[in-house]
């Protein structure tokens, strides 16, 4: 069972791998679509029209495709402020005890996404600005990256749980005390 479970997370990461790719694909976008902004209307008085709204949805696709990346690399920002002085033991107890909680509640934020993502595409939502943007490919691209988080946290309950996942060495974490 145990060997099912890490032949799982080496797949899991190469999909997080290629999420975090597209990300940083979209990051450069961004910053290209900022800069065409910028340079086009100091230069020339005339804005790209719509940069704004496209921004605001490529910061969605990048921040939530590149959620279940940093979970997988056990990268996310730790305060051990009540726990630097516990054994491994308690440790990884807790760990378990946060990682369920943070299914639970990623299962339930990427459920209602899902429906949101449905429901907006259905109703065919548009943006409110100039020129009108659906909606439903940021809330899908949203759902997917919170979808995955979701596998990534489950899976991480039986890798922690067997001691499959290892905690960050204390060398690589900074402890704010």
């Amino acid at each position: 069972m145990n060997l099912l479970f890490v032949k799982l997370d080496y797949q899991l990461r190469k999909v997080e791998y290629f999420f975090a790719l597209v990300a940083g694909m979209i990051a450069l976008i961004v910053m290209l679509m900022v800069t065409l902004d910028v340079l086009f209307r100091n230069l020339f008085n005339t804005p790209i029209v719509a940069v704004y709204e496209l921004v605001t949805y490529s910061f969605i696709g990048m921040i939530a495709l590149g959620f279940p990346y940093v979970q997988a690399q056990n990268q996310n920002v730790v305060i051990e402020v009540a726990t630097s002085s516990l054994p491994a033991k308690y440790k990884n107890v807790l760990d378990l005890i946060g990682t369920v909680i943070g299914l639970f509640v990623i299962g339930v934020i990427a459920w209602q996404t899902g429906i949101s993502t449905i429901s907006s595409f259905v109703g065919n939502e548009y943006s409110s600005g100039l020129i009108r943007i659906p909606i439903w490919p940021a809330k899908l691209v949203l759902f997917l990256g919170l979808t995955f988080l979701a596998i990534r946290l489950f899976l991480d309950v039986f890798l922690i749980a067997t001691n499959s996942k290892n905690r960050k060495d204390e060398s690589e974490t900074t402890t704010i005390q």
